[in-house]
């Protein structure tokens, strides 16, 4: 291995705001399952 060039803020602050996109859409895909599977489907949000 050689020498690793460490990062800039500014590639840093990249790179948060990129995994906060996906992490904000997954967020909202398992909400949506969460409200189908207890309003339409009918299972218990115990189970």
């Amino acid at each position: 291995m050689g020498i690793v060039p460490k990062l800039s803020f500014f590639e840093k602050v990249s790179f948060g705001s990129g995994d906060l996109g996906c992490t904000i859409i997954w967020n909202v895909i398992a909400m949506f399952q969460v409200i189908y599977y207890t309003d339409s489907v009918g299972i218990s949000a115990a189970a």
